[in-house]
This record gives C-alpha cells, sequence and structure tokens, in this order.
C-alpha cells in the first residue's frame, strides 16, 4: 500500500504515482546597453513546481471530501508539506 499526506490532507493510492515531474527556473533582467547584446543580471531563483499525479478510488477513502479540501488549500494560499509513503 502505498500513502501521501499534502498538509493535513491524507491519500491512500492504489500505486506508487504514476507520475513525478519537478521544474526548476530562475529570473534574469534584461539591461539594454548601447552597442551590443543586451546584458543580463541574475535575480533569483523561482519555487520549484511540482506536479503529481495520483490514482485514486472512492473504496479506499472520500475522493470528494479530499478534491474539496485540496481546493480549500489552494485558496487559503499557505504552503504544504508534501510527504509520499511506500509500505
Amino acid at each position: 500500500m502505498s500513502y501521501a499526506l499534502l498538509g493535513h490532507i491524507a491519500f491512500d493510492l492504489l500505486n506508487a504515482p504514476t507520475a513525478l515531474d519537478e521544474r526548476r527556473s530562475a529570473t534574469f533582467a534584461e539591461h539594454e546597453v548601447l552597442s551590443g547584446k543586451p546584458r543580463l543580471q541574475a535575480m533569483g531563483v523561482n519555487l520549484t513546481e511540482i506536479t503529481l499525479n495520483l490514482s485514486l478510488h472512492h473504496q479506499l477513502g472520500a475522493v470528494e471530501s479530499r478534491y474539496q479540501a485540496l481546493i480549500a488549500a489552494k485558496e487559503s494560499q499557505q504552503a504544504l508539506a508534501l510527504v509520499l509513503g511506500f509500505s
């Protein structure tokens, strides 16, 4: 059995996550110069984006209530810890 925990929202998964994608990026400011190519200045590293595909089943838990909890978490605009586990 596998499981995931996002903040206080628990998910029992049929299998391991079907996909996990991580995206990292940085921001640069562009400065025009009189002659030649513009110069770039590093402004910092952006937040890492993680995309996780999960297979849920109504017999393993209340899918609708967890979906509503995810919407509420997004609207609260608070960062949540993601914990993946495999037993």
